[in-house]
């Protein structure tokens, strides 16, 4: 039964992701557009990753909410980096309760990935200051951004930022 049902499910994902038409998909529920938006964050499919994650930022709660901001910031850092910043603010206001060290380093590795050197700096700073006591955690993301400032791809490869 619960083969049946995850089978199903996966049949009917590229269903209600495209439900609202070729340019405009469609969710029934924040779950299933998270799900939808990170299925086709992972096969390149960066307009269902976007809208995905934004319907669960937008009409989810708690957990949900803050996933889909943090998906949507991830995926709109490199083409839309105000609109990423906007949803990455959104994540540490609205879902303050869910904001911790590991999604201050998620949001710092989206603007590295990006190149978004200023955005990067801005946010290492200011997870420094909220989680002083965490810092240490910050370390390699501080090391890529050292390196991106330098232009050491190498480096950013090292660290696993760039390359395969």
């Amino acid at each position: 039964m619960r083969i049946q049902a995850t089978l199903l499910s996966l049949l009917l994902l590229p269903a209600l992701a495209c439900g609202g038409g070729a340019d405009t998909p469609s969710f029934e529920d924040p779950l299933t557009a998270l799900e939808a938006a990170e299925t086709a964050q992972s096969n390149g499919d960066s307009a269902t990753a976007a809208a995905g994650f934004r319907y669960a930022a937008d009409n989810g709660e708690g957990k949900l909410k803050y996933q889909g901001l943090m998906g949507l910031g991830q995926a709109l850092a490199s083409s839309e980096p105000a609109a990423a910043a906007e949803a990455f603010a959104r994540a540490q206001s609205e879902c303050a309760d869910h904001y911790d060290i590991q999604g201050a380093q998620k949001m710092i590795d989206a603007w590295i990935r990006a190149g978004n050197l200023d955005e990067g700096n801005k946010l290492l700073a200011a997870a420094s200051g909220q989680f002083p006591d965490q810092k240490a955690s910050l370390v390699k993301q501080e090391q890529a951004l050292e390196a991106l400032a330098s232009g050491d791809a190498e480096s950013l490869a090292d660290l696993g930022y760039v390359g395969d």
